[in-house]
């Protein structure tokens, strides 16, 4: 079955950067915080109750979609003359008089056609609201009474009334109906809003017409963008003819309202409850302003409060965390061309509805970022409506900087929010993310079909971007091939399950469950995190992957020290793969990559290290020529492998950096060696990842110890443990009393500090915690500033630390 139509349009003229009058990332509360969406793990959202269908007020009023409801006309007019929208206004303008006399749409028009209708008709209707200008009411008139004309249009679109276009269509007629309705003729005004009423009652009868398997790829299921197109197109076609007398073809007026309004509750109730969207995030962005508009509508004519919490804001957390810094794109996976894409405006309006100063920081500061920037706000009318020049915006600078998306199974880390900041991004979840899967699985496990067609076979695919570039290629639009990603395969590079050649990915048997970050660390400067995708590798996959862990340690959170835990089920050659574009030249263990961003040069080195027998590390040309060049670490022959890359911005002459790994019994190591330093991750390589880990000085139980020794002779001086029972590190000894927990040791030779958090975001921060091998006699140890001195230590060398579970701590104490 197919799943889609096309790839996501693209706006048809390049914009010029605007100046927009708008409102400055990592304080000391961001450094050492670790969360997921509002920093909670959320729960599965309620949308609220319906309550009303329809404000009996604004019958016969308009305009009443958003504009003249909830943004009077008085408002409008202060917006269009405030220095914080001139921006908009401006370019809006331009585009509005170079919009031609009618659109070009051909037979019953296509989706890429008739949005340009979409585009076009909000654009010309609020530039003639702002203005006046007698031009624009022609071009308003013109559009919508050619497309609105049975006689020009019989149907819009395709697919029985089903399509896109049809949306698409919908949406703009309504809007200019709605906005301009005085320039229409009471005869026009009838032809155009039983138009709409058709329109929107073929549509209405697609969603559960699944008879003709083409088109039946956005009604399936849930999350589909297409299917929010759609739900928007209803709602607000709905409520701008609502009550105005429409022929009622079939369905009343009540009921089109409803239809729609219930369409968008069941979505809400489904969609993911992080924010996340699991066709990518350039799809996340094109649905979603879908749903945020159909909720503005519907909210606007009294249909209710349909604000999710938190799938909503948790949108606008997503979008933020997953840009890359200087804004030149977002992390790539999914169907994706990484770029910023054309349809934020509905970002201001997420921001305003919660006040979140953070969220409207972000959008200004990407606004402002250059001509990709403006052109991200294309839809210039939207903007008027959505952004709210009264929320101040800040508090981005003291964001956290490592967020964990568990539904999708992303985590964003970052060293700070400002444009000199580098940031890492990881996936390693499933197909659909876990609340699609629910949703399947409640309904007809394993079988259900669920449209997963702009996902990629991608688990564990990470990338790394600072100085304008990124490095860590993904594959383009249409590859469905795991090889073609930043991880792991086998044999003649078989990879996950969902793997196909060309055309859309289709769902599979038992997706639940196969992959997952057990455990992120974000104590401190560094991030460590613990990836599982194991079961990525299990049928229908013929890879022989039985067991895949990537654990990625961001030291400092500039530079990623990666160890690939691998086994299969025969002996085959094992490949772990990086691509990245850029001119590479051979360096010590590796490579260095340089991209040209403008007059500048940036610089990542990628290193190679293996202490399996046999094994092999190349480059060469890219699988495609999207990549760039291919790096292969190879196991050769292997039911196992651990393989350990890095790869470091080189700035300095402190950044060079050369790689090398060791294993013994169940513990695979590596050491990233710069001048005067030393980093070392060590990690369990047992059946269940957990185990007895011994490294450069410090020792444990735990998934992953990372230790930073310094100085000309390296000394040990930190120590993160990541899901840890306990620790002993610079002769202390510190466990935890029950259970497990994220540890972070650091000393300066006389005093040790030791903080605690929970193993992931949402989990019990802490727990009480042993100190040992102490002097015995009193003993003093100040918890979270507080010092408590009334402890004392008995012969066994050891106290017991009782700690509040609701919250991580910092324990500070002198060293034996």
């Amino acid at each position: 079955m197919r799943s889609d139509r096309n790839p996501p349009p693209f706006p048809e003229r390049p914009v010029s950067r605007r100046s927009l009058l708008l409102g400055a990332l990592v304080g000391g509360a961001a450094v050492g915080a670790v969360s997921l969406s509002r920093g909670s793990l959320p729960a599965i959202g309620e949308v609220p109750a319906a309550g009303g269908l329809f404000d009996p007020d604004l019958n016969g009023q308009h305009p009443r979609i958003i504009l003249g409801t909830r943004v009077s006309l008085t408002e409008l007019q202060r917006r269009a003359a405030a220095p914080a929208y001139a921006g908009f206004v401006s370019t809006m303008l331009g585009y509005a008089t170079a919009r031609a006399a009618l659109p070009t749409i051909t037979g019953a028009g296509n989706d890429a056609q008739w949005q340009t209708v979409y585009w076009g008709l909000p654009e010309l209707a609020m530039s003639y609201l702002i203005t006046g200008d007698s031009a624009y009411a022609t071009k308003v008139r013109a559009w919508t009474l050619y497309v609105a004309d049975p006689a020009n249009f019989p149907d819009w679109g395709g697919e029985s009334g089903g399509s896109m276009s049809n949306a698409v269509g919908l949406i703009a007629v309504a809007v200019a109906y709605d906005w301009c309705f005085e320039l229409f003729s009471e005869s026009e005004r009838t032809m155009i809003r039983n138009k709409l009423a058709l329109q929107a009652d073929r549509l209405i009868a697609q969603f559960s017409n699944t008879s003709v398997a083409t088109e039946a790829y956005w009604k399936n299921d849930p999350q589909p963008n297409h299917r929010h197109f759609r739900i928007d197109g209803v709602v607000t076609a709905a409520a701008a003819i609502h009550g105005d007398g429409a022929d009622d073809s079939r369905e009343s007026d009540d009921y089109r309202l409803e239809f729609g309004r219930s369409q968008l509750r069941q979505v809400l109730s489904w969609i993911s409850p992080d924010g996340s969207q699991h066709e990518s995030i350039t799809y996340a962005t094109y649905g979603n302003e879908h749903l945020v508009r159909a909720v503005d509508v519907l909210e606007s004519v009294g249909g209710g409060d349909l604000w999710a919490d938190p799938e909503i804001p948790g949108m606008g957390s997503f979008k933020v965390d997953v840009s890359l810094p200087r804004n030149v794109g977002q992390f790539a996976y999914g169907d994706t061309d990484g770029s910023l894409y054309y349809f934020n405006p509905y970002l201001w309006h997420i921001a305003s509805k919660y006040q979140d100063g953070e969220l409207q920081e972000f959008l200004q500061r990407l606004y402002q970022s250059g001509p990709a920037g403006v052109s991200s706000f294309y839809y210039n009318a939207w903007n008027l409506l959505w952004h709210d020049d009264s929320l101040v915006a800040a508090g981005l600078d003291d964001r956290p900087t490592t967020r964990l998306y568990p539904d999708l199974g992303v985590l964003a880390s970052r060293s700070t929010w400002g444009d000199d900041g580098v940031s890492l991004h990881h996936k390693a979840g499933v197909m659909g993310g876990v609340r699609l899967n629910e949703w399947r699985d409640r309904l007809g496990p394993n079988t259900r079909y669920i449209n997963v067609g702009h996902d990629h076979p991608d688990g564990g695919h990470y990338s790394v971007s600072f100085g304008g570039a990124i490095f860590g290629a993904y594959a383009p639009y249409g590859a469905y091939l795991t090889k073609q990603t930043n991880s792991v395969v086998a044999g003649a590079d078989l990879g996950q399950a969902g793997e196909r050649a060309s055309g859309f990915t289709q769902p599979y048997t038992d997706m639940r469950g196969r992959a997952s970050i057990p455990a992120v660390s974000a104590l401190g400067a560094d991030m460590v995190s613990v990836a599982d995708v194991s079961g990525l590798y299990a049928a229908p996959s013929t890879s022989g992957i039985t067991r895949c862990r990537r654990t990625i340690a961001f030291v400092d959170r500039q530079a990623a020290i990666v160890l690939d835990d691998v086994v299969a089920s025969s002996a085959r050659d094992i490949h772990s793969l990086f691509h990245s574009k850029g001119t590479a030249s051979a360096v010590t263990g590796g490579s260095d990559i340089a991209q040209t961003v403008g007059s500048s040069t940036v610089t990542a080195r990628y290193l190679q290290s293996s202490p399996d027998s046999g094994a092999t590390f190349t480059s060469g040309a890219g699988l495609l020529p999207e990549l760039g060049t291919t790096w292969r670490t190879t196991v050769p022959t292997a039911t196992s492998a651990r393989i350990a890359t890095a790869l470091v911005p080189q700035r300095s002459a402190a950044d060079a950096a050369t790689l090398t790994s060791a294993a013994s019994g169940s513990q695979f190591s590596a050491d990233l060696t710069r001048p005067n330093r030393v980093d070392t991750v060590a990690i369990a390589t047992s059946s269940d990842g957990y185990g007895a880990l011994s490294a450069a000085g410090a020792s444990g139980n735990a998934r992953a110890l990372l230790i930073r020794s310094e100085g000309s002779t390296p000394v040990p001086t930190t120590l993160t443990a990541v899901d840890a029972t306990f620790v002993e590190f610079v002769g202390a000894r510190v466990e935890v009393v029950g259970t497990r927990r994220n540890l972070r040791l650091t000393s300066d030779g006389t005093s040790l500090t030791v903080q605690v958090d929970a193993v992931v975001p949402g989990a019990t921060p802490a727990a009480d915690l042993v100190l040992g091998n102490l002097a015995p006699g009193p003993f003093s140890v100040t918890v979270d500033g507080t010092l408590r001195d009334y402890y004392t230590v008995s012969a066994s060398g050891r106290i017991t630390v009782a700690l509040e579970p609701s919250a991580p701590h910092t324990l500070v104490y002198t060293l034996p």
